[in-house]
């Protein structure tokens, strides 16, 4: 993974998954880590996609406790990316070429959970988001731009309208 290919907000996710796994004595940085990293980092990106999708960001933020909550507890060991994780960023870094970015930005990483095959990936599911839908969602956001600088999540048209809201 070329972390100088992550914007400055996946870069602090990826960074906040890695305390999260830390805190909760868990070996492994899993999805559902890195999905709570965003939802901590990020406040305008993701409740943006989540309200585009018509779903419950305090539901998703409770499950996704559940989920981390529900990993087990390791003491001792090298702390590591599981086979989900490296998964998700595998297929964050192919969705990141295909949207014809410079940077991964957070919503490109939330859009490859949607296709991970762990409780992430099912409760995104189960929730109704679909690639299609979260694509959508995420190109309203970008309002038509790439994410063609570190700092790219910061200066979404949709932000600016979301937060005069």
């Amino acid at each position: 993974m070329n972390i100088e290919k992550l914007t400055t907000k996946s870069q602090e996710v990826l960074h906040k998954a890695q305390l999260i796994a830390e805190g909760n004595g868990h070996q492994a940085i899993e999805p559902g880590h890195l999905l709570k990293g965003i939802l901590e980092i990020d406040n305008n990106v993701v409740p943006f996609l989540l309200k585009e999708l018509n779903i419950n960001d305090k539901i998703v933020t409770k499950t996704v406790d559940s989920i981390v909550s529900s990993y087990p507890k390791v003491s001792g060991g090298q702390l590591h990316f599981s086979n989900h994780a490296n998964k998700v960023m595998a297929d964050a870094f192919k969705l990141m070429e295909s949207f014809k970015d410079e940077f991964l930005s957070i919503e490109i990483m939330f859009l490859a959970m949607v296709d991970v095959s762990d409780s992430v990936g099912k409760f995104l599911k189960d929730s109704g988001i679909t690639k299609d839908k979260l694509k959508a969602a995420i190109m309203k956001l970008q309002n038509g731009n790439n994410v063609d600088s570190k700092s790219s999540e910061d200066t979404y048209q949709a932000l600016e309208n979301m937060q005069k809201i």
